[in-house]
């Protein structure tokens, strides 16, 4: 029944590969909050800190680690073709991928525990782990399969952490983040290993032998979507990142928290762009214009009502939400009301860079966010100087809005698409003058 009524609000076909997203990141988001409350008070603040300071490096670098390879397989990749179609495409990103993770594994090995910040060796090799996952949840989001995208690493992995790790330090007299780490880490090799296994199943082997002439373009877009992963990575987990090393661990665990609380307000941007954007990659393919349009105005429209709607209530409850992790990061709400303000405005822009990766703006999108980067790494320094944890928090803020302007514009002038909320103004316009007058 459910998936009936989604099918009236939705592109046909979608309704179902929606509702398993849904449930899917519902889990995650459920899972998510547990294992940060969980870790707190297992860990004790500090210790928690110094644990999402290593997620947050093992992740950036896991995002950046595929080389770009997630974006092409996206853009290129034909689901509905003959397989050796699409074997070209697949011993590229094999390739790419193989040296990404390749040298983090062994740049790993190479470090003296004794020299580096406890636990980098590990995040390094998360990193290399979560890069795997990143490439098959856009392999598997593309055959339309997302339960196979989703569930080993946002389900299953979430669970065997919060499952094992109260226990192990529970044996603990004094249980230190970058261990706990170290088992997450390990617990991930479970399902990458599951994907790893089902990849095969579905393409087999035959094109790592295939003789295929692969485009010279592939290569340049690889280094698009390259720099574009390198500088979207960092505009979400670098902040962390610098808190942790300059300012304190606590205040890293602090910002993280409300960070991710504010991160789970996009929850319908992600499950719609989940099932949704491979049909945007096809759009873009045939650039179909009045498609992409319409998609991107559904997206936008079904992401923001709840957003800002959960959004309110997160903003009544802030101190209350914060403080369920630690009584002390309820101090500061002001963080969180911060990010939640960002996160509605971003998720109001639109899904444009998602749809400037699609159409052809890899060049002008790596160029504008490097720039945007700089300006931000100048109003990181002197926010954070000036206001600490605040400071930090709104330079996020100003970057991450400033790169969801810039996509909006560049959409609207060379697509002459509107991946905004203004997009819907016109129908919301007529649906309000076609509506019957109120009674006498």
């Amino acid at each position: 029944m459910l998936s009936k009524s989604l099918g009236l609000l939705l592109p046909s076909g979608l309704a179902a590969p929606t509702l398993v997203a849904a449930g899917c990141r519902l889990a995650s988001t459920g899972l998510s909050i547990a294992l940060l409350a969980v870790l707190t008070r297992s860990l004790g603040p500090e210790e928690y800190g110094r644990f999402v300071v290593l997620l947050s490096i093992g992740t950036m670098l896991g995002q950046v680690l595929p080389l770009g390879q997630q974006a092409l397989l996206l853009k290129h990749y034909r689901p509905n073709s003959p397989p050796e179609q699409n074997w070209a495409l697949l011993r590229t990103n094999s390739a790419w991928l193989a040296a990404g993770t390749g040298l983090i594994v062994l740049t790993a090995a190479t470090l003296s525990p004794a020299n580096v910040m406890p636990g980098l060796p590990a995040a390094l090799i998360f990193a290399a782990i979560f890069a795997l996952t990143e490439y098959f949840l856009n392999f598997f989001r593309v055959h339309g399969r997302m339960a196979w995208a989703l569930v080993p690493r946002e389900n299953a992995w979430r669970l065997l952490v919060l499952c094992t790790i109260p226990a192990w330090a529970w044996q603990e007299t004094s249980p230190a983040g970058h261990h706990a780490f170290l088992l997450a880490t390990g617990l991930l090799f479970l399902p990458v290993a599951v994907q790893v296994a089902k990849f095969i199943r579905t393409e087999g082997l035959a094109w790592i032998r295939a003789k295929n002439p692969v485009p010279a373009r592939w290569r340049r877009e690889s280094g698009y979507f390259f720099g574009a992963n390198v500088l979207f990575a960092s505009a979400n987990y670098l902040d962390t990142i610098v808190i942790g090393a300059v300012i304190g661990l606590q205040e890293a665990a602090i910002y993280f928290t409300a960070f991710r609380i504010s991160k789970l307000l996009e929850m319908p941007k992600l499950i719609l762009n989940t099932a949704i954007i491979p049909r945007l990659a096809a759009a873009c393919q045939t650039a179909d214009r009045p498609a992409i349009q319409r998609i991107l105005r559904q997206m936008v429209v079904f992401a923001l009502a709840p957003t800002v709607i959960a959004g309110l209530l997160t903003i009544m409850l802030c101190r209350s939400l914060l403080g369920v992790f630690d009584p002390s990061f309820a101090g500061h709400a002001h963080i969180l009301v911060i990010l939640v303000f960002v996160t509605g405005t971003v998720v109001g822009l639109g899904e444009g860079e998602p749809t400037m990766k699609m159409a052809g703006g890899e060049k002008q999108q790596l160029i504008a966010y490097s720039l945007l980067l700089l300006v931000h790494l100048f109003l990181l320094t002197v926010l954070g100087n000036l206001l600490g944890l605040t400071g930090v928090t709104v330079a996020y803020g100003l970057h991450v809005t400033a790169r969801a302007w810039f996509a909006r514009h560049w959409c609207r002038t060379n697509l002459t698409v509107d991946p905004a909320i203004t997009s819907a103004r016109p129908h919301i316009e007529r649906w309000l003058t076609s509506r019957p007058k109120g009674f006498a």
